[in-house]
């Protein structure tokens, strides 16, 4: 099982907090929405170059 922890002053690993987890949790939303909002630009700047190519 994955624990996840926080590493304080004296080096020892504590539990991490609630807030720090609800925090991870964030971070990785928005690094998926972005990961997910750039793949979506992406595909629609390559649809738009191979309709503009059919046009043509």
């Amino acid at each position: 099982m994955i624990t996840l922890a926080t590493v304080v002053r004296d080096g020892t690993p504590q539990p991490a907090t609630q807030a720090e987890l609800q925090a991870a949790a964030v971070v990785f939303a928005l690094v998926v929405a972005v990961l997910y909002l750039g793949w979506l630009v992406l595909d629609w700047v390559l649809d738009g170059a191979d309709a503009n190519e059919a046009l043509q």
